[in-house]
């Protein structure tokens, strides 16, 4: 009678492959299953969420600082303390990051001096930007924590829903 080969297969193998734990598992995370905060606005709105506090980098070549823990062109003058918020095409200052953005009007002369890379091609594009009155200016609203808006075209309309 020939014997049959042997394969020894890891007992960790073994035991993943039927869906139990090893003993010396990897910890379980704890996730933060806090809901976003909600946001909402019956007229133009832009919702800015930063990654915890504002975090800024130096730009070269500028008394410019660009906040780096947010999506949005945001940057802050150090000579002014002031910040400006590029929005479709226009651009918003505040004396705070968090509040309140209204027309920023005629941006620093620094801003020229941006850096000619692909990094901010966009923001120089938009040098002096779109000019916007407090009518034109959307609402916008800045987070530290996850978030989210509705923005709907007035008032919301309630209508009932037929069988319910």
């Amino acid at each position: 009678m020939a014997a049959l080969p042997v394969k020894r297969v890891p007992l960790d193998a073994i035991v993943l492959s039927d869906g139990a734990r090893p003993a010396a598992s990897t910890p379980e995370v704890a996730l933060d299953n806090t809901p976003p905060r909600i946001f909402f606005s019956p007229r133009p709105a832009s919702l800015v969420v930063f990654d915890g506090e504002p975090v800024t980098a130096p730009v070269t070549g500028t008394t410019l600082v660009v906040a780096v823990n947010t999506n949005w062109d945001v940057f802050q003058d150090t000579t002014t303390k002031t910040w400006f918020l590029l929005v479709n095409g226009g651009w918003l200052a505040a004396p705070d990051a968090k509040r309140p953005w209204l027309p920023a009007g005629r941006l620093p002369a620094t801003f020229n001096a941006l850096p000619a890379d692909a990094n901010f091609a966009k923001v120089r594009a938009a040098i002096p930007g779109r000019t916007l009155s407090v009518a034109d200016t959307p609402t916008v609203f800045v987070s530290t924590t996850p978030a989210a808006i509705i923005v709907t075209s007035g008032a919301p309309q309630m209508v009932a829903i037929p069988g319910t």
